[in-house]
């Protein structure tokens, strides 16, 4: 070998060693000593390093280290270490694309660097046993390279893959080979569990084939080609109980979720065929009487209790809609509840208590955003779940879209490398691999609490639903999986041909399978007959009293909580002009009043704590808050250090959260959502930036928010706080899109409220924390009014009274109502440009007064205040948003349902517009002033 191309090859890891060698033989390991004292005179010379070590090792000249003098083996040896090093690194990089993953057969693209011949210097059989297996520092049976090849190769390249070598952490990575290569999680099945695994593919098979037969052409979304999946999760279960997991909520789209509800929830089979019995038992099984749709039943979530060897553990499957990713944030959400400790004043967050496990399409996983906003949770303090398990489950294919028109990757996993995730590709027709992907992903899951992704690699027997033909778009696909036997056939003739089972029994068990389901459809068909094929029941969410509800606190107990909440460790140090701004809270909370928004919103949350109610806040800048008006979590000007004075109150009886969020919505939105259905006796808000910035998180609101009461008896009391108010900011710094809400209002589902004084907002907080009837709020929260002295309230406004939907003019008596002949309505942040314009003061007989509460209606108190004002010929809505936005046009029925016929209802505000607000101050000034005037009748 030339001196050239020793240098080439004799480089980084195996160059340094060599050096060390060179230097002092004992402090390099055996293995490579063994292996240094077979090199040549001539190489040895030849190794850019000698020159060095010679200066700083003398003796190394004349061997008194000794290094040899010479070598009686080949030249190449030192070249093939490294060569085989590249080897072994390349099967752990990219050994998956020469893996056997698809079912059907497809042949793996392969990577030269892979094919030993294909090296330099070429490791021949002979070169390779010569290397000790111990040097290349892999785990796989064998002395030699020769011995361990076969072995990586099955290990990397088998039906089983990996993507590791992305992760940025090396104690993972080292821990990853180790469990890999070491077979350590793939040991073969006892021929009992051999039984259990045939049984369970036979009843997940059955099922499917069953429904087939039984209702021809109705819609299943079929779990066949990817029957592993059942299994999978019974292993996942398994182990997450034995890690302490006494909760498992699982999210997934349609295909497979029956089979899941039956198999895995445990919803017994008659329940599952009476949803497929459709409209012929309509009458039999009811509608809601107060008007709830339902879902179809490849959306329904379900409840149930599972006996594990660890004890029962309570299984939900997340109600999710065709949205097919949007319930993931949502899972992650109802796991963090269930992992948190709310009984104690310091919460306690438990991630081993509750698993998360989420089922992702092939098509949905890269293509849908919502999965990265959701991935990037994994890691955060107050949004991690100590690591998800996800499982893709992979048809290879996106209803007709193949592959190449539905992602830039070449998998559909590979999103989840960019969050170092470690990934696990496996044949869906190697049910025992498929099991030992799941025993690997939940054992990293136990020691480092991340997320891992399972990529089940299989096929869609059926077209995208059973009514669909798949053979118009992927012809030659179809062709294949028509004659390709199921996962059930294959791994009952390996265990048939192991003598592990007769067939006698396999086909047995497939009949003994078959009759349990047509056992219980019979007695359902005979149910319905009867007329008694009723439903179980199931209550209604929040069907509770409408009696007023106690808001107000002892003034007592506010003073206290104010005090407290001031109270800063000793040493610390808050920031000079924050810190002016909270002692000014001291004096606020007196005679003088003058309570802001942030300082009625934290005696709110104090309170509530006081009661036992948890308390969850987060949102953008929400710690500080986006206006610099919050600050719940205080920083020490001089160390960094952090502190939230709402955590350390001696009274409180239940525990207070806030965080910053990510800089996302959707996700974020949907977590809050999760978490105040799994614990919902919990106030949980989530704050946007700004007002506009939820229709970055639509989905969540329309699916889940405003829909899952009707859809699926869930409720909450979750609470968004939407900054809204024309204030010349432009377009997307203005509106919180109030008109969608109103148009998604119907039935009683949400509240939306639009708060103009801090004393309402405290109330507003209070009530929906303690309101029997558990719904969303919508609070339209100000930016301007924040710190407006015209807003702010008295101590006596929050210890007494309670939260009003409309506040009348509070400058008008009996006496001035009688009088008035105009009556101006408004909502929010406008009425102080109303009541503050010069124009004010000149508008003889007109009235301003605020709609609080914009949804549910408040009949009453408006059938009220008109009784206050006889003499009125009009009545004007007042609104800063354009005509065709707003609250206008969802309340104009409201209006002229209870007015007099003589008094006529009339509009001022923006005109119609297809932006919400000017981009230009000068331009925003003229039209509020505009709407002043007009509403005032100052033209």
């Amino acid at each position: 070998m030339s001196v050239k191309r020793f240098e080439d090859l004799n480089s980084g890891f195996v160059q340094e060693l060599f050096a060390q060698y060179l230097a002092s033989p004992e402090a390099v390991d055996p293995a490579w000593r063994a292996l240094f004292d077979q090199a040549p005179e001539d190489l040895v010379e030849a190794n850019p390093l000698v020159q060095r070590i010679r200066e700083l090792y003398p003796g190394v000249a004349d061997g008194g280290n000794g290094a040899p003098a010479a070598a009686e083996a080949s030249p190449v040896l030192l070249g093939a270490v490294a060569a085989a090093m590249a080897l072994v690194k390349a099967h752990r990089m990219h050994g998956h694309l020469a893996a056997r993953l698809d079912p059907l057969g497809s042949e793996p693209v392969g990577d030269p660097a892979l094919e030993p011949e294909r090296l330099e210097p070429r490791l021949t059989e002979d070169l390779m046993r010569q290397i000790p297996a111990k040097v290349l520092r892999v785990h796989v049976p064998g002395q030699t390279l020769a011995d361990a090849l076969p072995h990586l190769r099955e290990t990397y390249c088998g039906t089983m893959a990996y993507e590791i070598e992305h992760i940025s952490n090396h104690e993972e990575r080292v821990w990853l080979r180790t469990a890999i290569e070491s077979g350590r999680y793939r040991k073969p099945l006892s021929q009992e569990e051999k039984k259990a695994l045939l049984r369970r593919l036979t009843e997940v098979e059955g099922m499917e084939r069953y429904l087939r037969r039984a209702f021809l052409g109705q819609k299943q979304f079929s779990i066949e080609g990817v029957d592993v999946m059942v299994p999978m999760l019974d292993q996942a279960i398994e182990l997450g109980s034995a890690d302490g997991a006494r909760e498992v909520v699982i999210g997934m789209a349609h295909r497979g979720r029956l089979n899941v509800l039956a198999h895995i929830v445990g919803r017994p089979y008659d329940v599952i065929l009476r949803e497929f019995e459709g409209e012929r038992v309509l009458d039999a099984v009811g509608l809601d009487p107060e008007g709830g749709s339902g879902d179809v039943k490849y959306h329904l979530g379900a409840l149930g209790v599972r006996k594990t060897d660890s004890g029962d553990t309570r299984i939900t499957l997340a109600s999710n809609p065709s949205h097919l990713e949007y319930v993931d944030p949502v899972v992650e959400g109802e796991t963090r509840a269930c992992q948190t400790n709310h009984e104690t004043r310091e919460w306690t967050h438990d991630p081993r208590s509750a698993l998360a496990v989420l089922i992702h399409g092939d098509a949905a996983f890269p293509g849908q955003g919502v999965v990265a906003e959701t991935l990037n949770l994994q890691s955060l303090p107050g949004y991690s779940t100590g690591g998800t398990l996800h499982i893709i489950a992979n048809n290879q294919i996106g209803f007709t879209t193949d592959p190449d028109e539905g992602r830039s990757t070449r998998y559909s996993s590979d999103l989840a490398k960019g969050f170092d995730n470690p990934i696990v590709h496996v044949n869906a027709d190697d049910a025992e691999a498929a099991i030992a992907s799941v025993r690997l992903a939940m054992a990293f899951r136990d020691r480092f609490r991340k997320d891992v992704v399972v990529d089940l690699v299989g096929y869609r027997r059926f077209g995208h639903n059973e009514g669909d033909e798949p053979a118009y778009t992927q012809p030659l696909m179809y062709k294949k999986i028509e004659e390709h036997p199921t996962v059930r056939e294959q791994y009952a003739a390996a265990l048939v041909q192991a003598g592990v089972v007769q067939q006698a029994e396999v086909d047995e068990l497939v009949e003994s399978v078959q009759q349990a389901i047509k056992d219980a459809h019979e007695v359902l068909k005979q149910a319905i007959a009867a007329g008694s094929a009723r439903p179980e029941e199931e209550k209604r969410p929040g069907r509770g009293s409408d009696a007023p509800i106690e808001t107000a606190a002892p003034a007592e107990l506010l003073v206290d909580l104010n005090d407290r909440l001031l109270k800063v460790p000793e040493g610390f140090t808050i920031h000079p002009k924050l810190e002016k701004q909270l002692n000014r809270r001291k004096e606020t909370i007196g005679e003088e009043g003058g309570i802001d928004w942030a300082q009625a919103e934290g005696l709110a949350f104090a309170s509530l704590l006081v009661e036992g109610v948890p308390v969850r806040l987060t949102g953008q800048d929400t710690e500080r808050g986006t206006f610099s008006h919050r600050h719940l979590v205080l920083h020490d000007y001089e160390t960094g250090e952090k502190y939230a004075p709402m955590e350390h109150l001696p009274s409180a009886s239940a525990p207070f959260q806030v965080y910053n969020s990510p800089l996302s919505e959707m996700a974020a939105l949907g977590f809050e959502y999760g978490y105040s259905v799994a614990c919902p006796r919990a106030l949980v808000l989530w704050e946007a930036q700004f007002g506009d910035f939820i229709n970055s998180a639509q989905v969540i609101v329309d699916q889940f928010i405003v829909s899952a009461l009707s859809k699926w008896q869930q409720s909450s009391r979750l609470a968004l706080l939407l900054p809204h108010g024309y204030e010349g900011n432009g377009p997307e710094h203005s509106s919180a899109r109030l008109e969608r809400f109103m148009q998604l209002a119907a039935q009683e589902n949400i509240r939306i409220v639009n708060c103009s004084t801090a004393a309402q907002y405290f109330h507003v907080i209070r009530r929906q924390a303690l309101h029997p009837k558990p719904r969303p709020l919508i609070l339209l929260t100000p930016k301007g009014l924040l710190r407006l002295k015209e807003s702010s309230s008295h101590l006596n406004d929050l210890a007494k009274g309670s939260f009003r939907p409309i506040l009348d003019d509070p400058t008008l008596d009996e006496e001035g109502r009688r009088r008035a002949g105009r009556l101006v309505l408004c909502s929010g942040k406008v009425y102080y440009d109303i009541v503050g314009h010069e124009a004010r003061k000149r508008a003889e007989g007109v009235s301003v007064a605020r709609l609080e509460q914009l949804y549910p209606f408040p009949v009453a108190a408006y059938d009220e205040l008109l009784s206050r004002y006889p003499n009125i010929t009009e009545l004007v809505w007042a609104q800063e948003e354009p005509q065709n936005m707003g609250a206008w046009r969802a309340v104009r029925h409201r209006l002229e349902e209870g007015l007099p016929a003589e008094v006529e209802l009339r509009y001022v505000g923006r005109p119609w517009r297809a932006s919400p607000s000017e981009g230009y101050p000068t331009a925003h000034l003229i039209e509020q002033d505009r709407i002043a005037r007009e509403a005032l009748g100052a033209y």
